[in-house]
């Protein structure tokens, strides 16, 4: 749980930052590598004591070896369900129960994951699925990128296997394998990144030693002058006071490279200290100024939104203001959700904002959609149309096929919020609405979730029932979760082709865990055959 802690604290700012153009240098630009020279698949190292403390995996719901071996779905599959998670929305693929599912793909085919992710996902989320392999397993994921040939598709560091390399993992884990691991790369691959993310990592678990590695860092002279800001930065996360000392003695007046990477590294620790630095740089222009602005704004949030709001709005560079805001409102309303709730009902209007898909999470997170329809129903029609909208594509109203003819996406975004009342929700459609639903759940490129009991519902409810692909695969599931629930729901079936094509299906599931019984259930079923 630290472990899964401690990537989500790491890559959920880096997801925010990515909303600022792309061309503008982000917190992971600085980590990118030359394109390694050598491809190999390492399996991930045996971990260590201390490791296996820290890195305790999710415990899957009985699944992700079921899922690839008997429940229909192969690798490709895997991957393919994968990107659609990464897509929808990457915080519950790092830091949810759907972690389960990035794990096994990083251990059983990383150089596949991460070609899928890259081919088929914004840069900003295929970096962070890597940044998350370096933090998770940093000598595995380490040992195999460093080796990789440069991989086909986009990347945003020029087209290495994996985007953005991390050593935070190693600082924390192994801070001298770490550093050997870098400073046997040869000299053009080596990157004042890689040194910034290890003495990071260092800086996180072991800050009574992030001096002395700074200072071993810098005297071996693997750094050239024009790259000693980034290394700086991560050493005043750990100890701003002697960074910010070490910093005036060597440059003198801060140039607003270095004060960017200090303000950066010290914000959480002394914002004080980073305020002082940042109302000190030279540069007045808004994109210089906006991201140590940004990590000012969100370590001030520990004191409350209004207080970052009141910071923002007294120190932002122009035109920043209102993306500062929002940065600095998703930050603290994740940490604070019971008091979000309160100001999210007393003012709606904030879920028309830039932020209010991730808003609308926090409500649905504490279960309070009905209060929040409620308020959204008492406003004035033109002021509820765009926020019913915004419920609509979440899942919380019901879609009206005279706006939007096309809805299968929309009802399937409303039956996985609330499985329980699916079978109503279902009644309450047309027959062409469920014929459609069903059309996409039994189509070859959906990729289900967790609940094989809702394709099932949704199968069902058509006119060719659950003997398509779509029942197949949510009966598989099924049984693979609860193998007396899935027997009774086919015993239950009329005779026929679908209850034999059923059967079968069950059985192939049940007889991994329990052939005896499968195989005696399907001869009584089946007559013998």
């Amino acid at each position: 749980m630290k472990r899964d802690l401690y990537i989500a604290a790491i890559l959920l700012p880096l997801a925010a930052l990515a909303g600022w153009k792309t061309s503008s240098p982000g917190p992971a630009g600085s980590e990118a590598m030359a394109p390694p020279q050598k491809e190999t698949a390492a399996a991930p190292t045996k971990a260590s004591t201390r490791e296996e403390r820290i890195k305790r995996p999710l415990a899957p719901p009985r699944t992700w070896k079921a899922l690839k071996e008997r429940a229909h779905a192969s690798p490709a599959e895997l991957q393919a369900e994968l990107v659609t998670l990464v897509n929808g929305g990457a915080q519950a693929v790092f830091n949810g129960e759907q972690a389960w599912l990035l794990q096994h793909l990083l251990k059983v085919d990383p150089a596949g994951t991460l070609r899928e992710v890259r081919d088929h996902c914004r840069d900003f989320q295929s970096d962070n699925v890597t940044l998350y392999w370096c933090l998770w397993d940093p000598e595995g994921a380490l040992t195999a990128l460093l080796a990789a040939k440069p991989l086909v598709g986009k990347a945003s560091n020029g087209g290495s296997m994996g985007g953005p390399l991390s050593f935070t993992g190693m600082g924390r884990l192994a801070p001298e394998k770490g550093l050997k691991m870098i400073l046997d790369l040869p000299p053009e691959q080596r990157s004042a990144g890689f040194f910034a993310s290890l003495l990071g990592g260092i800086a996180a678990d072991h800050p009574e030693q992030a001096a002395a590695y700074f200072e071993r860092i810098v005297a071996d002279g693997k750094i050239p002058e024009s790259n000693l800001s980034t290394v700086l930065g991560a050493l005043a996360a750990a100890d701003p006071a002697r960074a910010t000392d070490w910093a005036e003695q060597h440059f003198g007046t801060l140039p607003d490279k270095v004060a960017h990477e200090l303000v950066k590294g010290m914000a959480k620790t002394d914002p004080e200290r980073a305020e002082k630095i940042y109302q000190g740089m030279m540069s007045g222009d808004a994109d210089d100024r906006r991201e140590p602005a940004y990590w000012i704004s969100q370590a001030l949030t520990d004191r409350g939104i209004d207080a970052s709001y009141k910071w923002i709005e007294d120190n932002a560079p122009p035109g920043k203001v209102e993306e500062l805001k929002g940065n600095a409102w998703s930050m603290w309303a994740w940490h604070h959700k019971d008091e979000a709730i309160e100001r999210i009902l007393k003012q709606p209007e904030l879920l028309g904002e830039a932020r209010g898909g991730e808003t609308l999470g926090i409500v649905q997170s504490l279960g309070r959609e009905a209060d929040l329809i409620a308020v959204v129903d008492a406003l004035p029609a033109d002021q509820a149309t765009k926020l019913r909208e915004l419920l609509t594509a979440n899942g919380l109203l019901a879609p009206d096929p005279e706006v939007d003819p096309t809805t299968s996406f929309l009802w399937l975004k409303r039956l996985g919020k609330d499985p329980a009342a699916a079978g109503e929700i279902l009644k309450s459609m047309t027959e062409d609405q469920r014929e459609e639903l069903a059309s996409t759940v039994n189509g070859d490129n959906f990729a289900a979730g967790d609940d094989p009991r809702l394709m099932l519902k949704i199968v069902g409810a058509s006119k060719d029932g659950i003997d398509r692909k779509g029942g197949h695969k949510g009966l598989a599931r099924l049984t693979l979760l609860d193998s007396a629930e899935a027997v009774r729901m086919v015993e239950a079936m009329p005779p026929g082709e679908a209850r034999s094509n059923a059967v079968d299906s069950v059985w192939r599931n049940w007889k991994v865990d329990d052939s005896t019984s499968a195989t005696a259930w399907k001869e009584k079923m089946l007559g013998g055959k």
